[in-house]
């Protein structure tokens, strides 16, 4: 029997809840971009993990109505502010804008969870009109809703929050590699493979 050291890696789950599939596809987009595994779970349809045993956390939501997901939102309010160790993002989608969106997050999050998380980014939106229905596309006709406001999502938006991933887990890596030196701390796994 061998044993081989396998470097050990942020561990990082990601939490979402999408209207529409918005949020679902940034989320893909963000397991793709950050280079290192991520746990994914759409909360509507699985159930979630406690964050305890992660690195970070990683909560995706959109607006609807003015207001985040309920589910998302009771999670997170139930679950933040994480440990201190946990490096917690938010990213929400939204075509209402910026400030609005921010609006809408102060009110449906509790002040002191939102300060929480270390990333918080506002990716924009889409809104797909086949997606929506015959009440939803009829309320945009009657509010004259200018059709160019249906695709506000801001993939450098995107690229910027799985970038700051990126640079949590390399200062996440250089303390490991730095306890590893100073202290004789292993941080690897060994893992048993057959002849």
């Amino acid at each position: 029997m061998k044993f081989i050291l396998e470097y050990v890696y942020m561990k990082i789950l990601l939490i979402y809840s999408s209207w529409h599939g918005t949020v679902k596809n940034v989320a893909k987009d963000l397991r793709e971009l950050i280079g290192v595994p991520v746990e994914m779970y759409d909360i509507e349809h699985s159930e979630v993990p406690s964050p305890d045993e992660y690195d970070c956390v990683i909560f995706g939501c959109s607006v609807h109505d003015r207001h985040i997901q309920e589910s998302i939102r009771d999670y997170i309010t139930g679950h933040c502010p994480v440990k201190k160790h946990i490096v917690a993002g938010l990213f929400c989608c939204s075509i209402l804008g910026d400030e609005e969106t921010q609006d809408v997050l102060e009110r449906d999050i509790p002040a002191e969870v939102l300060k929480s998380f270390k990333i918080v980014e506002l990716m924009g939106g889409i809104i797909y009109a086949k997606k929506l229905s015959f009440v939803d596309r009829r309320i945009l006709k009657l509010i004259s809703f200018d059709e160019s406001r249906m695709k506000t999502l801001d993939i450098l938006k995107v690229r910027k929050f799985a970038r700051h991933i990126e640079e949590e887990n390399l200062l996440m890596e250089k303390e490991r590699d730095y306890i590893l030196k100073h202290t004789g701390r292993v941080h690897y796994k060994a893992k048993k493979t057959d002849p």
